[in-house]
């Protein structure tokens, strides 16, 4: 019997010491479970971008795309939250608006400067496919210390609705395994995962994450797809989150229920909608306790631009209004007295082809702003600045988009 204990105990001490071990290496190596070459995991955003990611410049160690911040002591901030449209990864960093507004109020030049003498930080929390949650969450972690002078909330509520709810997981992004959400318990926003407990292992223990990426547990198609090349892998995802919407009752991709108006919309929606809604009130709650000015970006889907893409989309079994999405963000923020910049309202008012403030590169597959859209939001949020007192700066004439001042 005591030679059972004994081989026992040096079982049991070997697996905690190799265990150990191999917890300590992948800690030392700076491992983590990332699923996607762009992406690098983070404990409490879910992730942000990843710093190898040579297709993107300005990427900081910290995971965002902006200039790395100054001594903030001497410096005011300026920070902006959002998802892959303030990333605009498809421009270099000089042509997106947040390293336009990076030129423009840290600039000295006598056109910009306005005598002021102000030097700023332009903060960017943005990460490719985030939620209004996650940032929330940037906001209370890394954005208000030090007290920043005002914060832009850049908001796409075609994805955006679907990425804040939890009932829509997997609906319309496969990157909602690793995302923090937030649910309503007795009225009271309360932050959570889609695996609480895996959520806390992976946390705190670098092995479990491993296993869990490289066998797959509840990672909806990568299983199928680990060997299949990029376009079968698409396709299959695209299954998978057709699969995942009918399941909870959508008759129809997830982002589309965005444009469905309130009377038409399923429970699911509506569930997102109040969410959403509740986020945002929460995030202008943080800032007024601290002074801080809040402004809202809401920027459209580029396809709804097209009366022929609405028209065929009708046809689905629900009806479609084509800035219902953006109409109903517009509200929640004229609730909040928020001050709206509206993408869809002034693109339309330009007289220009809309189509010219997005598809970056005339890439027609990619919604995302152009050079000519990121230099107009940068214009439209220095006008917004001005308006609320924060800056006495004004944007350089531009013959890119002279349409849009």
């Amino acid at each position: 019997m005591r030679r059972i204990i004994q081989i026992s105990v040096l079982v049991v001490s070997s697996i905690i010491l190799t265990l150990g071990g191999t917890e300590l290496f992948l800690r030392f190596a700076g491992y983590e479970p990332n699923t996607n070459p762009r992406l690098r995991f983070d404990p409490t955003l879910g992730w942000t971008l990843d710093p190898k990611w040579e297709r993107f410049d300005h990427i900081r160690p910290d995971g965002f795309r902006h200039t790395a911040p100054s001594d903030p002591g001497s410096r005011r901030r300026l920070i902006i939250l959002g998802d892959s449209f303030v990333v605009g990864g498809q421009v270099p960093f000089g042509e997106t608006f947040a390293g336009l507004l990076t030129t423009w109020l840290d600039g000295e030049t006598a056109e910009n400067a306005g005598g002021t003498g102000d030097t700023w930080d332009i903060v960017s929390l943005a990460a490719s496919g985030w939620g209004t949650g996650q940032q929330l969450i940037a906001l209370r972690e890394r954005g208000l210390e030090p007290r920043p002078d005002a914060v832009v909330l850049v908001v796409f509520p075609f994805n955006d609705l679907c990425n804040n709810n939890i009932e829509q997981a997997f609906t319309c992004s496969i990157l909602d395994f690793h995302r923090p959400y937030f649910v309503l318990d007795q009225g009271i926003l309360r932050e959570t995962s889609l695996y609480p407990t895996r959520a806390s292992l992976r946390h705190h223990w670098r092995l479990f994450a491993m296993a869990e990426v490289g066998l797959r547990w509840g990672l909806p198609a990568l299983r199928e797809t680990r060997d299949m090349k990029k376009g079968e892998r698409s396709r299959l995802r695209q299954e998978v989150l057709r699969e995942r919407s009918r399941r909870v009752g959508l008759e129809f991709g997830s982002n589309l229920h965005s444009l469905v108006p309130e009377t038409d919309q399923p429970q699911v929606i509506r569930a997102g909608w109040k969410i959403t809604e509740r986020l945002m009130a929460e995030m202008k709650g943080n800032l007024d306790e601290l002074g801080v000015p809040l402004i809202s970006v809401v920027v459209p889907y580029a396809d709804t631009f097209n009366v022929d893409w609405v028209e065929g989309h009708r046809s689905k079994g629900r009806p479609l209004l084509e800035d219902h999405a953006t109409a109903t963000v517009e509200s929640i923020m004229g609730d909040l007295e928020v001050p709206i910049i509206s993408v869809r309202q002034r693109v339309s008012a330009s007289g220009m082809n809309p189509q010219v403030f997005f598809h970056p590169n005339e890439n027609k597959n990619d919604r995302h702003l152009s050079s000519v859209g990121h230099w107009s939001v940068a214009a439209w949020i220095l006008e917004e600045l001005r308006a609320i007192g924060v800056t006495e700066r004004m944007a350089p004439k531009s013959e890119i988009a002279p349409a849009a001042r």
